[in-house]
């Protein structure tokens, strides 16, 4: 009996971690909280505890050319706060992204492509701001308009993005 439970919890942790569910659970997430829209390949968990996304494309809303596509990683991996779990909310310690193209662009009217996100109400839910690790990125600037878009420059980059405190000197 006690076998039967313990192979039925098995198959149900396989079920959640290394198959489309969890990318259901997480990309919604992911669109309230920064108002867009959420593509990716897979999303899993590794035995280690790690959330691999793969092939994330973050898409803003109105906008009709490759400008929308705002940021694309290959391998995005996200270190969760596993701890939260029982309380319902797993916050995010640190993410790091791989590869990632960070695309900036402006249109006629100067107006910028992430200008365009509008996060739902209570979407962004997580005030905490986690840190973010960029390996070997591409910071691509560029202007658009309906149906098309003209890069500028683009520029490698790689580091960390952490929240400051207030008074924190710049």
């Amino acid at each position: 009996w006690s076998l039967r439970v313990a192979a039925v919890i098995a198959v149900g942790l396989a079920i959640v971690t290394q198959s489309g569910v969890l990318a259901w659970l997480i990309l919604p997430r992911i669109e309230s909280a920064l108002g867009c829209k959420a593509e990716a390949g897979r999303v899993s968990v590794t035995p280690s505890g790690l959330i691999l996304i793969s092939n994330l494309r973050l898409i803003a809303p109105g906008i009709d050319s490759t400008a929308a596509t705002f940021l694309e990683v290959p391998v995005l991996e996200v270190v969760p706060k596993w701890s939260g779990l029982l309380s319902g909310t797993i916050p995010v310690e640190r993410i790091y992204a791989r590869r990632p193209i960070i695309r900036l662009s402006q249109d006629r009217e100067l107006n910028l492509n992430v200008a365009a996100l509008t996060p739902r109400a209570g979407g962004a839910a997580q005030t905490f701001v986690p840190a973010m690790d960029l390996i070997d990125a591409v910071l691509d600037f560029g202007e658009h308009g309906p149906g098309w878009y003209t890069p500028l420059v683009s520029m490698r980059v790689g580091g960390r993005l952490s929240r400051m405190g207030i008074g924190s000197p710049r």
